[in-house]
This record gives structure tokens, sequence and C-alpha cells, in this order.
């Protein structure tokens, strides 16, 4: 990859970030204010934040990156290769494309730093990765050293096991090398309880113990831990992302101990046994790679309050109905984050100049060359389409498409429009101030199409800047061709606005017009009623009560 486009994918995935902790920080407040809900819906909903934080910078680096265009370093000269192939345009390198936002805080310029980046990010994803390796191995290993439980403790066990419905075939395990219960995944899965705890625990709190050890098993948390521990370590530099992986971890825990209390239907007695396993294992280790009930991370302080304060039956499931609400008010704020300035942009620079060769002629400043008037070929590159093929260009030639009008195109604002789309402006009698006005109008989700729909219908440029300026909001293009065919003038919706109708739908607006109402009626009926609705006012139009005699 170039520097340039290097540059460009870091400052995509720097304006990704904000927006990734803007979305985690909504999930936090979202599930502050919902404190019924269970830990297991909150554990899946954490993960698809965890999905959109990861995602969210990975986007804008792909859209960004991909519209950076590196030109090649050769002569000027037009050369149209054979009839299928494209026209080229071969001279002095242009200014190299990258994008450019408006309002960014930041900027950045290619250079060295860009190519040494993705190199110590791989150093240290391969770190994490190899860390993660060497715990595999290391539980493996304990895992093969390890010896049966007794016959008493292995019964219980099993039973526990056929009361949770699971059925995957798990071992339990003693080991003098473990410091805390945890369960140790994967195509073996087994429970490893340590052989002092045996010793040391009654049978009600060791019943606790692998029950929530299975429960971990039950749930597939070994596997979910695993995708955790390996996105942790790929974005190490997404702070949103790393926030998320914590609340996951919380969660699950939560999760199990409410597995726990809902198969026992006993939770303080749960939470004493939690809250003498932590003092057991108080200053031991965690596996990277196991879930333990007591582990450094397990947030046991918080759970045990949980457990003594709630009131009502625990359930274990996931609410898909809470999570499918989550998923619609994240992604339709990850919509809003997205239009949002990008605080960090990537600079524009030139590409050095060709050698020039003995004897030739200066190259002028960028600045100074300019298509030849009288070249379409040239023009034709110079807008940026030199990757056309012959029977584009021909086409664009044979429906009267101009050099001014395909230069003005390019210079409209709509980025790189298909040839089609050019043909069906020019033929439609779209100008290319119009196209620039259009886009400039801000009008939600308008499309070539949508443009000259507005074309045909006789919109102006002025009349949709005089309807969004009357403070209704914007209108979308259907909209504004409906009001324009009823005569709605921009004037009737500013005193709409000042009069304090702005809750109103273009059906009720193309009513009053119909009505003939009038700004002067709005004031009237508002001095008289302030509370009244627009619906209200038109009946009383209609009644001829508003009319000046």
């Amino acid at each position: 990859m170039k520097p340039i486009a290097d540059a460009v994918a870091v400052a995509a995935l720097l304006n990704g970030l904000l927006p990734a902790l803007a979305v985690a920080a909504a999930a936090w407040v979202l599930l502050k204010v919902t404190p019924r809900m269970n830990a297991a819906t909150r554990h899946a909903i954490w993960w698809l934040v965890l999905a959109l934080a990861v995602l969210l910078p990975v986007g804008f680096a792909i859209h960004d990156a991909g519209r950076v265009r590196v030109p090649a370093r050769r002569e000027r000269v037009v050369r149209m290769p054979d009839r299928n192939g494209p026209a080229e345009l071969i001279g002095p390198p242009a200014t190299v494309s990258a994008p450019v936002h408006r309002a960014a805080q930041l900027e950045l310029r290619e250079g060295r730093w860009s190519l040494w980046l993705p190199i110590l990010w791989l150093g240290l994803f391969a770190a994490q990765l190899g860390r993660l390796g060497l715990s595999y191995l290391r539980l493996r290993g304990i895992k093969r050293r390890s010896r049966t439980a007794s016959a008493e403790l292995s019964a219980s066990f099993r039973a526990w096991t056929a009361a949770c419905a699971i059925r995957r075939p798990i071992r339990l395990l003693v080991s003098d090398e473990v410091a805390t219960p945890m369960a140790a995944g994967f195509r073996h899965p087994a429970v490893l309880v340590p052989r002092r705890l045996l010793s040391e625990f009654g049978q009600t709190e060791l019943d606790h113990v692998l029950l929530h050890e299975l429960s971990h098993l039950a749930r597939r948390d070994d596997w979910s831990n695993l995708v955790a521990r390996v996105v942790s370590a790929a974005v190490w530099f997404n702070p949103a992302a790393r926030w998320a992986l914590r609340r996951i971890e919380r969660e699950r825990e939560m999760a199990c101990d409410e597995w726990v209390v809902a198969a026992t239907g006993a939770p303080r007695p749960y939470a004493a046994s939690l809250a003498r396993l932590f003092e057991y294992c108080i200053a031991k280790r965690k596996e990277a790679l196991a879930s333990g009930m007591a582990g450094h991370a397990s947030h046991l302080g918080e759970r045990i309050e949980i457990l003594v304060r709630r009131k009502g039956p625990h359930v274990r499931g996931v609410s898909l109905l809470r999570v499918a609400g989550c998923t619609a008010l994240l992604l339709a704020l990850v919509a809003l984050v997205a239009r949002t300035p990008r605080w960090v942009a990537m600079a524009q620079t030139s590409a050095p100049a060709a050698p020039a060769r003995p004897g030739a002629p200066p190259t002028p400043p960028a600045s100074a060359r300019t298509p030849d008037p009288h070249s379409f070929l040239a023009a034709v590159v110079a807008a940026g389409y030199g990757d056309l093929s012959v029977d584009e260009i021909i086409e664009l030639r044979n429906t009267g498409v101009s050099i001014a009008y395909l230069m003005g195109v390019s210079r409209a604002g709509w980025g790189k429009l298909k040839p089609r789309e050019i043909v069906d402006l020019h033929n439609s009698g779209v100008n290319t101030d119009f196209l620039r006005a259009a886009g400039e109008s801000e009008i939600p989700g308008l499309t070539v199409r949508g443009v000259i729909d507005l074309q045909n219908s006789g919109v102006t440029a002025a009349y949709v800047q005089g309807l969004h300026s009357a403070g209704m909001g914007k209108f979308t293009k259907e909209q504004i061709v409906d009001l324009h065919n009823h005569g709605v003038p921009p004037g009737l919706l500013a005193a709409m606005a000042d009069n304090g109708f702005t809750d109103v739908d273009t059906r009720e607006i193309v009513e009053a017009q119909d009505c003939g109402l009038r700004p002067s009626d709005l004031r009237e009926a508002k001095n008289y009623g302030p509370n009244l609705t627009l619906k209200q006012v038109l009946k009383l139009k209609q009644a001829g009560v508003l009319r000046h005699e």
C-alpha cells in the first residue's frame, strides 16, 4: 500500500474512534436506566457494542482508503489503445487525491510513520496471540496432569450437569496447579477444582462452585472468551472496544451467578459461598483462557451486592425483544454519528514531478495546467473519467455532452457520476449550476434521478432554499415537488413557523394553501387562541370566520 493510502487509513481509523465511544457510552447509559434487565441480556448487548466499536473504525478506513488515487508518472499525451480500452491522458502526475473532510481539527500528512504503524500493530497483535497460545498449552498440560474427582463428587457433578441440560461431555478434575476453580473448555471441556478446596468447603459450597463453572460451559463462555481475547489483541488501540470487552467480562460472571441462583433458588447462601471463595483465592492468579468465579476481574463485591439486594426471580435467558430494541437504538445512533464532521483529515499533497527529458520544455505548475479546450478526450480525463471505455466516451459525445458541461458536472460536488447519469442529466436539461445548487440544498436522500425530477417539476434552487430557510426543517424531494405542484409559497411556511405551527406535515400545508390560508389569518387565529392547532385554524378559515371584510 502506498504511504498516502496508509495515512488515509490511519486517519479514518482515528475518525471512527469517537463514534465508537459514543455508541459505547450510549449503551452504558441505556443499561443504567434499565436496571431490571438480566445479565445475560446485558452480556449480549455488550457483544453488539463490541461489534460496532470494531466495525465503525474499520468501515471508515475502508471507505476513505478506497477513494485514494495515485496517478502514474508519465508524459502528457492522449492515447486510445483500442476500441474497448479506456482513454488515457498520460502526463505529469497530478495532485494526489485523498478524502478531505470539512471541520477537521487535525491534518495528517503521508510519511514513513504510516508505514511503521501497521508493523507496530502486527507486532503487538502477534505478541498477544503468542500469550494466548502459551496459556492454551499451559491449560492443556494442567488438564493432562490432573486427576479425576472422587466418585461421590463426580456423581454430584453429573447430577448438576443433567439438571442444567448440558449435552457437552464435561469432566471434573482435581489439580494442585490451579489456585481457583475454573472452566477450561474447547474440544474437551473440564471443570478444574483446587485439591485444597475440597477439604475446606462444605457440600453446599462445592455445589455452588461446580454449578457456576458448569454454567460457563453451558453458555459456551470458553469459546466466546477466546473470541474476546483475540479481538482484544487486535484492537488494543480502540478504547471503545476495550471498554466493551471489560463490560462483557463483568456481565459474563453475573450471568453465571444468575444461572446458579435460578437453579438453586437461594441467592444469599450463594452470595456467602462467593465471599468465602474470594477470601480463599484473593491473592491467586487467573488463566487467560479460563473462566473462573473468583478471578481478578470478576467484580466479586458488586456481584454479591446485586445478589443480596435484588428482588424478584432470577432469569438466566436472553431477552431477544430487549436486545432487538437496543440494537435498533444503537444502529440509529451509528447512522447519526457517522454523518458528523471528521476530526482528523488527510492533508492533500502533490506528488513529486517527473524528471524532465533533455530538450523538453519545462512542465508548467499544476495550477496552470488545464485541459485542451478543443480536446474532448483531454476534458474526459481532466474531469476524472479517464477509465471510461471508448463506447462510453462516444455515447457522451453523441448525446451532445460538451466539454464545459462535463467539467461543470465534475465540479458540482457530486463526486464521480456514471456516464449514463451524465447523459440523463444533459438530456433532461439539467444545467450544472442547478446540479450544484441541488447538491448544496441538503435535501435528504437526494439522487441524480431526484435532481431530474425536480427539474421536470419546475422546482428552482431558490424555491428549495426558501422552503428550508422557513424554519420547518428539511423536506424530501417528494415533499418539495408536492408543495411546488400545489403552489405553496415559502412565505406561508415561514408564517407557520413564526406562529408556532411547526409540527405539521406536507398534507396539512397543502390543505392550508388550497383553503387560501394567509399569514394574516395565522396571526389573527394565534392572537385569539394561542393553543389552536393548524387543523382548527383551517376549520375557522373554511367556515368563513377568518375572513377580512
